[in-house]
Order: C-alpha cells, then structure tokens, then sequence
C-alpha cells in the first residue's frame, strides 16, 4: 500500500501541498539541496581532505611514472592483440567518443596497476568508460581481469 498523501508545508518556500515528501516540487528539492551544502552546513566544510582522510587515499603511495617500455608501440601490440575493442565493454577503437565528441580511442590498462609491469599478459585494452571505472574498489578489478583474461 502507498504512503498516505497529507497536507505537508514545504521546507524551502513554506507553501502548503498535497504529497508525501518535504518539498513541493523538483525546484524546491534542488534549491534546498544547495542552500544546505554551502559553507558550515556542508558535511564536509572544514574537515581535513588531506592523507588518510581524502578519500583517494592509497596508503601513501605517490604517483607512479610510466616506464619506457610502455611506448606506442607496446600499446598498439595490445590493442592490436585484443582486436582494437575494450576488453570489457566490447566497444570497437572507431567508436570511443566522449559525449562531448571528443575521440578517445582505446586506453591499455595496467591489470595489476603496476606501471613497471609491462608484460603483455598484464595489459589490456579498455575504452575510456572502462578505464574510468577501474581506478575504483581496484582490488576487484584486478580479480576480474585477471580472471577473465585466462579464461578468454
């Protein structure tokens, strides 16, 4: 059964409505979604973003530079082996366009995340999309390309 509907005052104009939420429309719902993470209300004002407490924190390593064995031509042997599609969505190279038309063509992708390890078995061919998706929950994704790449 849904919700009663009452007789509510919305929380940011102060108008009587019909409904079961505490805004009365879309606009009121965004105005007061702004108003409240501005300045001290922002769960996050203040708080320090730096070390363990960003949440892009990986224990203190820095950035890694790529070797210069991952060159062009290392890349294009992957892409060239994983038939110029994303090993993950299937997408073709030609088709790797960002909404804004920006051509990315394919990316090759470190499965172990270890940019000295440039042994072939370790590197696949990912669209932008996927790329993307792989710099989070990392240990996961290690478990499923690594999976996925022996049983292919």
């Amino acid at each position: 059964m849904p919700p009663k509907k009452l007789i509510r005052k919305c929380t940011w104009c102060k108008i009587p409505f019909l409904g079961i939420r505490n805004t009365c429309s879309a606009d009121c719902l965004s105005k007061l979604r702004s108003y409240n993470a501005q300045g001290n209300k922002n769960p996050m004002y203040g708080s320090e973003r730096y070390g363990k407490m960003n949440p892009n924190w990986l224990g203190g390593k820095k950035f890694e530079e790529y070797t210069e064995a991952f060159n062009k031509k290392l890349k294009n042997q992957v892409k060239r082996r994983d038939n110029y599609r994303c090993w993950l969505c299937g997408k073709k190279n030609k088709d790797c366009i960002s909404k804004t038309g920006i051509c990315y063509g394919l990316q090759v992708h470190h499965i172990d995340y270890n940019k000295a390890n440039n042994n072939l078995n370790n590197l696949v061919a990912l669209c932008n999309r996927c790329h993307t998706k792989t710099n989070f929950n990392r240990a996961a994704w290690m478990e499923i390309l690594k999976n996925d790449k022996f049983e292919s």
